[in-house]
């Protein structure tokens, strides 16, 4: 039969950050897969997130796929995603299982799922039929907008595994923006000049209009912005943080150098947004040498978002935890709800539940819950009782996390944690707390 030995994985892409897993080790990640290619474009279309399909044919190409899909940074990176596979198999063939790395098959089952034939084949013709799949296709992967309608890219045949990486990067950032077309000087410049303007809604339109346009005018101009007056250079950062483009990366990274603090802080949240790992290591020394607590939360944030190995946030945010100030702490804690628990940061969890300041263990409550560690509901049953207002609540919802509560759980508790944080605006795309807009002009 054509379709057998044939495998299709939709994986389901989130900007933002979502663990899967107990405690999302990158070694030992396990990650839930749905068959349904329906239930994954209704979720995708909730969440805004896109979708990544990879067709493979034969078993060869399979093994190759599992090979990438093993490696410890694919895993960690599959942290963002929600997954859906289809592998039909030959049950009457007797050869061993097989896996592709993420988690150990369902018995009976050499792949994941054990579908039927027909479910692989109506699996294959929906996404014919919503022209994403051409008939009889080889293996390839691509990208497709959370509407189902428009393909983001496509790489026919197999990536290898830095390829892949890097497509699943360019991905998100594609979905989120628009990515920068060629554009010829003359043009460049007439905008460029526009950008100049006094009036702050032309100048802002402007500069996102030149994020569209590829030139290394673009770039050099908007580095001259950002050694500019303060607000021209916050304009600058913020709109090249929104754009989600590697290429302002380098310029950003340089400003984390620079004697303003409030530089610092905007350079460092447009970091987090573009997320890339060529970021990690001018963030690990910003960080190193950054004094101001509040800054330092910024700071561990972008690196949360850019690094690749969890090794680097773990110490930093385990630093962090040890710490008095409230700020850095808070911050430490929200990032360690994505972050894998290594034994030192599980220590400096346990000590921020018995933390005087209230926001710090409210914290600490919500990563408790937002991991499901296990064994620790007692404690947390017995500090209820004495917690009042926030803090009562986060303990009320890690409980509830932890299958001690009576209510069903949900996912607002690393939101409770976000709105304890400052400068919530710049990661909404607003330059200050009272701006009604935002600088990401392509989602008015």
């Amino acid at each position: 039969m054509r379709l057998l030995g044939t495998m299709v994985v939709v994986m389901v892409l989130g900007a933002g950050a979502r663990s899967q897993g107990p405690e999302a080790d990158p070694r030992t990640r396990v990650v839930p897969w749905e068959s349904e290619l329906d239930l994954a474009l209704k979720r995708a279309q909730e969440a805004e997130m896109p979708l990544m399909i990879v067709l493979t044919t034969g078993v060869p190409p399979c093994d190759a796929l599992a090979a990438t899909l093993r490696r410890e940074d694919v895993r960690w990176e599959c942290r963002h995603f929600l997954c859906v596979a289809a592998s039909p198999v030959d049950h009457t063939e007797e050869r061993p299982p097989k896996t592709l790395g993420l988690e150990a098959p369902p018995p009976g089952c050499p792949h994941y799922t054990g579908v039927s034939c027909a479910a692989h084949q109506d699996l294959v013709t929906k996404l014919e039929q919503r022209g994403l799949l051409e008939s009889g296709a080889g293996s390839q992967v691509l990208f497709v907008h959370h509407d189902g309608k428009q393909v983001l890219a496509r790489h026919p045949g197999l990536p290898t595994h830095t390829a892949l990486l890097d497509m699943m990067r360019d991905a998100v950032r594609r979905h989120a923006g628009v990515i920068a077309q060629p554009a010829r000087a003359p043009v460049v410049k007439a905008v460029i000049a526009q950008s100049k303007s006094r009036t702050a809604g032309e100048r802002q339109a402007a500069l996102d209009e030149l994020t569209k346009m590829d030139h290394a005018l673009v770039v050099r101009h908007f580095e001259r912005v950002m050694r500019s007056g303060t607000r021209l250079r916050l304009e600058a950062i913020m709109i090249v943080g929104e754009s989600r483009q590697v290429r302002f990366a380098k310029a950003l990274s340089r400003l984390l150098k620079s004697s303003k603090a409030t530089t610092r802080t905007h350079a460092a949240v447009a970091l987090s947004k573009i997320r890339s790992p060529k970021s990690v290591a001018p963030l690990a020394a910003a960080l190193g040498r950054e004094r101001k607590k509040k800054v330092q939360g910024h700071l561990l944030r972008a690196l949360a978002a850019c690094a690749i190995d969890p090794a680097i946030v773990q110490r930093r945010g385990t630093r962090m935890l040890r710490e008095t100030e409230y700020l850095g702490r808070i911050a430490a804690l929200y990032v360690a709800t994505t972050t894998p628990l290594n034994a030192d940061l599980r220590d400096a969890l346990k000590r921020c539940l018995g933390a005087s300041e209230r926001r710090v263990r409210s914290a600490a409550y919500v990563v408790v819950g937002a991991r499901r560690i296990t064994g620790w509901q007692r404690p947390l049953s017995r500090r209820l009782a004495s917690e009042r207002n926030l803090a009562r609540t986060c303990c009320e919802w890690a409980l509830v996390r932890l299958g001690s509560g009576k209510q069903d759980p949900d996912d607002r508790g690393p939101a409770l944690v976000r709105a304890l944080l400052p400068d919530g605006h710049l990661y909404e795309g607003r330059l200050t707390p009272s701006d009604t807009g935002r600088f990401d002009f392509r989602r008015r």
